[in-house]
């Protein structure tokens, strides 16, 4: 289900993290439940989630 549908994210944006905090903060400005939700590192083929321990592997 997770590949296929969203689940209840509505848009993500990859962006570098140099300019992550100022995106997030003029997008929250104008869309309520604006967050960071993970990060882009060379650690391997998986997604880490922002909250720490959170982590997809298996795609």
């Amino acid at each position: 289900m997770h590949r296929t549908f969203n689940m209840g994210t509505g848009m993500i944006l990859a962006v570098s993290s140099e300019h992550a905090e100022p995106i997030a903060a003029w997008l929250e400005e104008r869309m309520l439940g604006t967050r960071i939700i993970g990060h882009v590192n060379d650690q391997g083929h998986k997604v880490t989630h922002a909250l720490e321990g959170v982590e997809f592997s298996h795609y």
